[in-house]
């Protein structure tokens, strides 16, 4: 029993390590990794144990191990040089994302996959290593440290705030290797210890989980001011080792450092520190990967967290808008929608690790607030609020919904105020928007046009952060006419002027995405949620957003958020699961591509270029019809080296030369010994007469060693527990 304890220890040990780091490294580096890549990982470390763990096993192990990686690279890699040196700009961003300042990247060179076959090629080098580790017969725990310590600092190090999950499947395998001991032996009781004494030390950490979730933990005043301090503490030792050298200003966690003001600018790839726009700075892909805050709602969906509007535009930059003095304009239609009997209340709650200097608010909100472009924070981090959802379109709102009548007077100064300020143009980019408004068919009078230009922009572009600055003086007409490449803010400059070429009201907002909240769970937002959109004003019901940027987000003619004035909040009010950080990049998702047309971009309606539905459930058939082929190839190989064994015995049990025969006997009865019982004394003494006298045996006393060994191999299996007889029989061939 132990001798199975002991490799069904050492196979828990692989799984749980190699999982958990793989998981680490993922979140620490941002890769871009399938859930399907833990399945081939598991199925690796299988493969590998049995090639490790049993005698012959390399023959079984080695080769099948080999065959899948190279089917994931027929399968799923188009360009393996490709995936490492992405995966190698990953590392490098997060290395200088981390350590030298937000404006240090590396940009990947076009790169728009997955990292998945990298990765497994990868841990297929570290999973074997440290396989044989596990079986070492000294220096087992060293040599295990040796390949997996390093790089979980150096994960810990750059990322500062991983995971809980992959930092408790680490500790408890490191707890179990050090229960296991420094060597291993087939029949200690290793084995046993390592079973029983992870056991309470995985629930110690199930009850610490739920008593105190991580992603619940707000950073206080006294936690920045002390992290300040450790800043200050290593800006001068970095300051004494580079001889006077200022060193580079940096970020970590999603807190900014060395800030004066008490209140900061909220993560994301574009912002400058400035109100205005600047289209023409190259995205910081930096960003994508610091904490921006947490979320929570009881609504089921997607929340729009609008933070600042711009003004004018002037072909390379939005300038800061100016604030009208007309009234709440952007209360409108939260007043518009809340009696309307489709519409339901819901509520938000927000919690930020720091100051930001706006309210970050789902649409649409009530407050008192009379600027139209941004709410500012007035010193809240953390507050709450209420919002509403409606099953109105945005494109029946003008006529099934209507403003309370004490603010109708208000929303008619400011829709004066809205067409005259919000559709201003240059003369060159209006020309050029004329044009194109010809050619589509665009109209200010035609039915759904918002929509139908929503649609046309997502169709124009492909999506790509890593696009470099147009060779242009309007953005917005080259995006349209010549790049087709970009990323949020692109769209929405774009989708702006045509709006504001047809004589509707449009500006251009910035916020963030949330996705798929959940109630009662809070969302970890990254500045990889960070979004832009267009904003187009309804006559008598006001401002709406629009999504215009492909793959964003679904259902974008729906205006359905809302909120009031929130109010200052410390902590949420109920605990939160934790939530996986999302994949870089995600803001928004880079949209399916259709290969014949490379201008077309992804929708927002899942319908449009192919089936997703489909596209998933094509991959999961065939993770399910490759590890069925792996199981029956498995089954395959036992079959045949079950048979190969017997046919062995038999010819060995066979030979003509009766002396050697008689020593077969006794041989295959030593292979039977091994599971218990004494040996026969009739096969001994013909085995010695055989092999050191001159005489010949007889056929007689062959076949009584024979009918001898028969019984003695009945006797030793029929005393045998069901799985010893399992391996008895099928493993070593001898029945």
């Amino acid at each position: 029993m132990n001798r199975y304890l002991n490799r069904g220890a050492n196979l828990l040990l692989l799984l749980l390590g190699m999982l958990s780091l793989c998981r680490l490294v993922e979140e620490s580096f941002h890769l871009i990794l399938p859930a399907e890549t833990y399945l081939w990982l598991s199925l690796l470390c299988f493969l590998l144990w049995i090639a490790t763990a049993f005698r012959f096993g390399i023959l079984i192990g080695m080769p099948l191990s080999v065959a899948l990686l190279i089917y994931l690279y027929q399968e799923k890699s188009l360009d393996l040089a490709s995936e490492m040196r992405d995966l190698i700009d990953h590392i490098n961003n997060a290395y200088y994302g981390y350590y030298s300042g937000s404006n240090a990247s590396v940009a990947a060179d076009g790169f728009s996959g997955s990292h998945e076959v990298a990765i497994l090629l990868i841990f297929f080098i570290l999973t074997a290593f440290v396989a044989v580790s596990l079986h070492s017969g000294c220096f087992r725990v060293s040599l295990v440290l040796l390949a997996t310590a390093p790089i979980f600092t150096v994960c810990i190090a750059i990322n500062g705030s991983p995971g809980i999950l992959p930092v408790v499947g680490l500790l408890l395998f490191w707890t179990g290797l050090q229960l296991g001991g420094d060597s291993f032996r087939f029949d200690d009781g290793a084995g046993k210890a390592l079973l029983f004494g992870l056991l309470p030390c995985l629930l110690v950490f199930s009850a610490l989980l739920l008593l105190y979730n991580p992603d619940n933990y707000i950073p206080t005043e006294y936690d920045i001011s002390l992290s300040q301090r450790f800043d200050k503490l290593g800006s001068a030792l970095a300051e004494m080792l580079s001889d006077g050298e200022e060193p580079p200003q940096s970020t970590a966690a999603g807190i900014p450092r060395q800030t004066a003001s008490p209140e900061y600018r909220a993560p994301n790839g574009w912002d400058r520190g400035s109100d205005d726009l600047d289209l023409t700075a190259v995205f910081d892909t930096s960003k994508l990967y610091e904490e921006a805050f947490q979320v929570a709602s009881d609504s089921v969906g997607s929340l729009y967290l609008r933070g600042r509007s711009y003004g004018e535009y002037n072909g390379t930059a939005w300038s800061a808008a100016v604030e009208n003095t007309h009234g709440t304009a952007l209360s409108y239609v939260g007043h518009a929608i809340a009696g309307h009997e489709d519409t339901v209340l819901y509520s938000f709650q927000l919690q930020s690790p720091v100051v930001y200097d706006v309210l970050y608010l789902p649409y649409y909100s009530i407050s008192d607030n009379l600027n139209d472009v941004k709410i500012p924070s007035n010193g809240y981090g953390n507050y709450s609020g209420t919002f509403y959802l409606t099953s109105v379109g945005a494109d029946r709102l003008q006529n099934l919904v209507q403003l309370p009548s004490q603010l109708q007077s208000d929303e008619l100064q400011y829709r004066e105020f809205a067409h005259s300020y919000y559709t201003r143009l240059p003369d060159s980019t209006r020309t050029a928007m004329e044009q194109i408004c010809r050619e589509q068919g665009f109209s200010a009078d035609q039915n759904q046009v918002i929509w139908s230009v929503a649609d046309y922009v997502r169709r124009q572009g492909v999506y790509d952060v890593n696009v470099a600055p147009y060779p242009s003086s309007d953005y917005a007409v080259w995006f349209l006419t010549q790049s087709h490449q970009g990323y949020c803010i692109h769209f929405a400059t774009a989708a702006v002027a045509i709006y504001r070429t047809l004589g509707i009201p449009a500006r251009v907002c910035e916020g963030y995405l949330v996705n798929n909240t959940v109630p009662g769970r809070s969302v970890r937002v990254n500045g990889s949620d960070a979004h832009a959109w267009a904003e187009v004003y309804l006559d008598g019901i006001g401002w709406i957003p629009v999504e215009v940027t492909a793959s964003a987000a679904p259902d974008p003619e729906q205006p359905n958020q809302g909120s009031t004035a929130p109010t200052p909040e410390s902590t949420f009010e109920q605990p939160s699961e934790p939530e996986e950080p999302q994949e870089p990049g995600s803001e928004p998702q880079e949209p399916d591509q259709n290969e014949d047309d490379p201008a077309s971009g992804g929708s927002t309606e899942a319908g449009i270029g192919q089936n997703p539905g489909a596209a998933a459930a094509s991959g999961t058939l065939r993770v399910v019809l490759s590890a069925f082929a792996a199981v029956i190839g498995l089954l395959g190989l036992f079959t045949g080296r079950y048979l190969l064994l017997r046919t062995l015995l038999k010819r060995r049990l066979s030979v003509e030369d009766g002396n050697r025969r008689a020593v077969n006997y006794y041989r295959q009865a030593e292979r039977v010994l091994r599971y218990g019982g004494e040996m026969p004394t009739l096969l001994r003494e013909v085995a010695e007469k055989a092999r050191f006298s001159q005489h010949e045996i007889t056929e007689a006393e062959l076949q009584q060693c024979e009918t001898a060994l028969n019984a003695f191999t009945s006797e030793v299996a029929g005393g045998l527990s069901r799985w010893k007889q399992f391996s008895f029989r099928y493993l070593s061939g001898n029945q």
